[in-house]
């Protein structure tokens, strides 16, 4: 859908877009990767709040910190998560590293991390890194205040729609040409 949009956006500006601010429901490899193919700055949070689980939720993969000097994860407790396998072709798209062998047993996190008697594992794809920058890139007080921009634009016509139309659900399939 974001590919439609923007070249949709080209044709009606006469260029294509410089910056593209998304809400975190488009915290996705294909935007990312899409984003990165056409030279365009991307902001958008990461959808939800990774430190914070819902209840009765495991931790989620954000709520683990990775060093990238030690190809490590940290985990909320301050376990090494360290890496114990790599794939065979590690330039495949899907390709996957998984991390583990932290000293789960004992752990007063254990509940709310994992049931297995392995203790928890990360699952690593070659994307996490380009989400790792755009996580950092969030962080910074221009990127924030740029992204503060994008509620000031689009919030109030969602608002518009829904409280003064009456339009809570409506369709929008076929509507990028």
């Amino acid at each position: 859908m974001i590919p439609k949009m923007m070249d949709q956006a080209e044709r009606v500006i006469g260029r294509s877009p410089q910056e593209l601010l998304v809400d975190g429901g488009y915290f996705a490899d294909s935007v990312i990767d899409d984003s990165l193919n056409r030279d365009v700055s991307l902001l958008c949070p990461e959808s939800g709040k990774p430190g914070k689980p819902k209840k009765n939720q495991k931790f989620h993969k954000g709520s683990f910190r990775y060093e990238t000097e030690a190809d490590a994860y940290i985990c909320p407790a301050g376990q090494k998560l360290t890496l114990i396998y790599r794939p065979r072709n590690p330039d495949h798209p899907k390709a996957q590293w998984t991390y583990g062998g932290a000293a789960c047993g004992d752990c007063p996190l254990r509940s709310r991390c994992t049931k297995s008697k392995d203790g928890r594992k990360i699952r690593r794809f070659a994307i996490d890194t380009v989400k790792d920058e755009l996580r950092r890139v969030m962080e910074h007080p221009a990127a924030k205040k740029a992204y503060r921009k994008r509620q000031g634009m689009v919030e109030p016509v969602f608002s518009y729609l829904r409280t003064v139309q009456g339009l809570n659900r409506f369709r929008r399939r076929w509507l990028m040409l």
